[in-house]
């Protein structure tokens, strides 16, 4: 996919023969929407350059390019949209029925595509034979929904808001794409219309065939000519000669197969040609194309006399055809639907790098929502890390219309969201706050996560159960065994992260760190990293993995701005007028330089005595430990320790700062107050690391080498 400016795209159309009619309009409409299609046989390689794979019908196999998108790569598979044309069985059938109904032909269809393969089921050829062309209306519900439950589709259209909406109150999310005039399939070529009524296409079923002979057994026996293009009495019409029939007919002839179908296709090659469409009574499939004013809806049994009417007043008809030639050639057009198409399309391919991609490719109105397990060992909620990565998945989980119950530790605030609820483990007096990174205490508040989490499993039934950090070690066997989904958060390599925590010469625990997270990327349903290094690590050890990179926001990305009156209050406590306030947010711990920041600061102060350093965040120890060293060096009236501020303050600290700063010195993942340091517009120094490198660039930032020289002349 290109970038965000530039939305075309290369475009691999499935066609069943050379020259398919529909493909090569689908083709038509994507150049005119500035997209590069290309047409490839169904069966054969889908072209390297495809970032969208695009199929229609199903005319045949359907499920014959979803198995080979999901052959590939899952950073290298292009978003898969399906167009259905086609019925669905009678939606009188029970769902409870119609639904196993449907998963049996297709099981039994995925069958026959390997039924000459060595030794499976000898001697079924010519059951498999008369199977081929029988229950296809099944076979193609059970496949989209199996390939639904595979993940192996990123957007499904029809061109029937009758079917749509039935596909989504049963779990398929559907966007409706109707048929629509295109340019093919219209021409006005001032012919005579010598033909009085028109019916093009196959008689199909019974009770279209005998209903198509006693209307036209009516019709003769009042003198009026009726031509038939079914393949039988006459051949089938397409292209140019289909433009010239109806340009010659005053009236097409709709008559369905089943009380249910769909056959608006008709409608949409009748009425750019100014020919009257007269049908039996049908279902919505198309609202905007409404009868009485696009066309005449007329019982079955006054089929003859509604045509013999309009034949006869002229006028009427010519306002009829008039109005549907307007709407199917102005806004009821084929290139609408593409259009639609392929913008759930572009929302499909952003959904790829998010959380839930399924649901969130389509308008919120589409969405089925999800009941979330999500499992966080983590104190929750304190303005650092992964608690405020946690909080924004919340957040847009929430805001999408699912359901979620946060599994956490006792130690936090609780938040208010709709659809959100915290179930904390039990209250420990002894453990009143967790520290950043691994530790024993951890483990044994993780048990308990376990156990809260267990027990939520077996008293309520879950869609996905999404884990954070080491909470997927024990997730990935609560997934398999309550057969729910896995969505892996991945904030780290956790295997690395202990050596950041001074666990790195237990060489026995991160052999185990690294075996229960391999493990975890090859279980889980997805994984996702919230930044580039991260998504290499997981992309060079586990290939096919399906993975998303959803990186992380700015703390006040989505709220209001900062209180100015609180921002006043600080700049006047601490007396800044006149001052230049170089600014830190995060934690203490030592891979965050803070030690390098003060040594640079000693120089800064040096040579700018009203540079005023703000450092927000931090535990009490570990501040007392700070201020010691800056009373030794004798820059206590140059730098101020905050302390931890609630996150609305935090930001109140950012609209002060003349400069903000970052001295990380380790890690791998890109530190959450980039993200905030970026939206606030302010200048930023940062060190040369790949933590902040990922983001940043010389561009947008000084990045100075990890010396408290260079970090100096950065704030300077």
């Amino acid at each position: 996919m290109k970038s965000s400016q530039d939305k075309s795209c290369d475009v691999a159309i499935a066609q069943r023969v050379t020259g398919d009619g529909i493909a090569e309009v689908i083709a038509d409409e994507l150049i005119a929407l500035g997209h590069h299609p290309v047409h490839f046989q169904i069966g054969s390689p889908i072209p390297e350059s495809a970032e969208v794979v695009f199929s229609f019908g199903p005319y045949g196999r359907f499920l014959t390019i979803p198995r080979q998108l999901a052959h590939m790569p899952s950073d290298q598979r292009p978003v898969f949209v399906h167009w259905n044309t086609e019925g669905i069985p009678d939606p009188k059938i029970p769902w409870q029925i119609m639904s196993r109904i449907s998963g049996w032909r297709s099981w039994l269809g995925r069958i026959q595509e390997y039924r000459n393969g060595p030794g499976i089921f000898p001697g079924t050829e010519r059951f498999f034979s008369l199977l081929e062309s029988r229950m296809l209306r099944f076979r193609y519900v059970g496949d989209y929904y199996y390939a639904h439950y595979r993940q192996w589709m990123d957007v499904f259209a029809d061109s029937s808001e009758v079917y749509a909406d039935f596909h989504r109150r049963h779990g398929l999310p559907t966007i409706v794409a109707p048929w629509g005039a295109t340019p093919r399939w219209y021409e006005d070529l001032r012919l005579d219309r010598d033909i009085d009524v028109l019916w093009m296409g196959k008689r199909g079923a019974r009770r279209r065939s005998q209903l198509l002979d006693r209307v036209r057994a009516e019709l003769d026996a009042r003198g009026v000519r009726m031509h038939i293009a079914d393949g039988e009495e006459n051949p089938f019409i397409f292209g140019e000669e289909r433009i010239r029939y109806l340009n010659r007919s005053k009236i097409t002839l709709n008559i369905t197969r089943t009380w249910y179908d769909d056959n608006f296709s008709r409608f949409a090659m009748a009425a750019p040609n100014r020919s009257l469409i007269i049908s039996e009574p049908v279902l919505p499939h198309c609202p905007s194309f409404k009868p009485g004013v696009h066309y005449v809806s007329s019982p079955v049994r006054s089929l003859a006399e509604a045509i013999l009417y309009y034949l006869d007043h002229e006028s009427e008809r010519l306002h009829i055809v008039e109005k549907a030639y307007q709407l199917v050639t102005n806004e009821l057009t084929f290139q609408a639907s593409i259009k639609a198409i392929m913008e759930s399309v572009q929302q499909a391919h952003l959904a790829k790098r998010s959380v839930f991609p399924i649901p969130s490719l389509y308008p919120s109105s589409l969405r089925q929502p999800l009941n979330v397990l999500m499992v966080s060992p983590q104190p929750f909620f304190e303005p650092r890390g992964t608690p405020i990565s946690v909080y924004e998945r919340l957040r847009a989980l929430s805001s999408l219309g699912h359901e979620i119950d946060l599994v956490t530790y006792h130690v936090g605030k609780d938040v208010n969201m709709p659809g959100v609820r915290i179930h904390r483990i039990p209250r420990l007096a002894l453990i009143n706050s967790v520290k950043i990174g691994p530790s024993w205490p951890k483990l044994f508040l993780d048990i308990l996560v376990l156990i809260k989490a267990f027990i939520l499993l077996t008293k309520k039934k879950y869609d996905v159960i999404h884990s954070h950090e080491e909470a997927a070690f024990f997730c990935l066997f609560l997934a398999r065994m309550f057969r729910v989904r896995h969505v892996y958060d991945m904030h780290s390599s956790l295997p690395k992260q202990l050596g950041n925590f001074n666990f790195g010469n237990w060489r026995s625990l991160v052999k185990l760190f690294e075996l229960l997270e391999g493990l975890v990327l090859k279980t889980c349903d997805a994984v996702i990293t919230i930044d580039e290094e991260l998504e290499k690590y997981v992309k060079a050890k586990y290939p096919q993995i399906r993975q998303f990179l959803v990186e992380n926001l700015a703390l006040h990305t989505g709220r209001n701005p900062a209180d100015p009156n609180f921002a006043r209050e600080v700049r006047k406590s601490l007396g800044l007028n006149g001052k230049l306030p170089v600014v830190y947010t995060g934690s203490f711990e030592s891979y965050q330089g803070l030690e390098l920041l003060l040594e640079s600061a000693e120089i800064v102060c040096r040579h700018d005595p009203k540079a005023i350093f703000i450092l927000v965040g931090g535990k009490q120890d570990q501040i007392e430990q700070h201020r010691a060293r800056v009373m030794r060096s004798n820059l206590q009236s140059s730098v101020y320790f905050m302390g931890i501020v609630p996150p609305e303050e935090a930001i109140a600290y950012l609209t002060i700062a003349e400069v903000l700063v970052s001295p990380r010195a380790d890690g791998t993942s890109v530190p959450l107050k980039i993200y905030s340091y970026l939206h606030s517009g302010k200048p930023i120094v940062a060190t040369k690391y790949g933590v902040h490198t990922q983001v940043l660039n010389d561009e947008i930032a000084f990045l100075s080498e990890p010396t408290k020289e260079s970090l100096a002349d950065g704030i300077l």
